[in-house]
């Protein structure tokens, strides 16, 4: 069990015992799980920074000139950090499991959403931006070391809340107003609407 306050950072053993205890400067820290790492950021105009534990150690720490808004880490440990510079509303920077810068992804929208597959080899990104008075997403998926586009997929009057890999390799986005489940090409499979709901909490699972 990883449990994170803006000051500490603790893992315990099932046994109940604590297994690891590190001290943090964050104010507002997220916390991310995968099978090899835990990534902790300073979500917000505080510290810009995050780190990346095992269950023994601070392995690697960050800091950044801009605010952190969202992070993902895959299960074989390479990750993504969102953030922005001067010229992007939005900048996304992804490395590897050894902590090495592999991509830069710089956007003139605001990133929402950011995943990374379970083996760390695509990153899906949604973003939204104002087109006429009105919003528009753009879900893009590439590879995460890859300057190119797998797919791009452009959709109007709808704000993306969340996005999840699914383990046939097909990309669940959830929207404001509906979920949408996308092939490996960009196609749509599968919408659900959820235009009824006045508040909306989701998770995608692996089926």
């Amino acid at each position: 069990l990883a449990v994170i306050n803006a000051g500490s950072t603790m893992l315990y053993k099932p046994s109940g015992a604590l297994s690891y205890s590190d001290n943090n400067k964050f104010y507002n820290p997220r916390l991310l799980i995968s099978e090899k790492y835990m990534l902790i950021y300073d979500r917000g105009d505080t510290t810009h920074t995050y780190s990346v534990h095992n269950s023994f150690a601070k392995l690697h720490e960050e800091r950044y000139d801009y605010p952190i808004t969202l992070a993902d880490i895959s299960d074989n440990g390479s990750y993504a950090v969102v953030t922005r510079d001067d010229s992007f509303r939005s900048v996304v920077y992804v490395y590897n499991e050894n902590f090495k810068l592999k991509n830069t992804v710089k956007k003139d929208k605001y990133v929402l959403s950011v995943s990374m597959s379970d083996n760390g080899s695509k990153l899906a990104i949604a973003s939204v931006y104002d087109k006429d008075g009105d919003f528009e997403s753009e879900i893009q998926v590439l590879g995460a070391s890859s300057e190119t586009p797998d797919f791009t997929v452009i959709e109007n009057g709808k704000i993306p809340l969340q996005s999840e890999w699914l383990k046939n390799g097909d990309l669940a986005v959830i929207f404001s107003d509906c979920a949408v489940i996308y092939s490996q090409k960009g196609e749509r499979k599968n919408t659900i609407d959820l235009s009824g709901l006045s508040s909306i909490t989701a998770k995608a699972g692996d089926n």
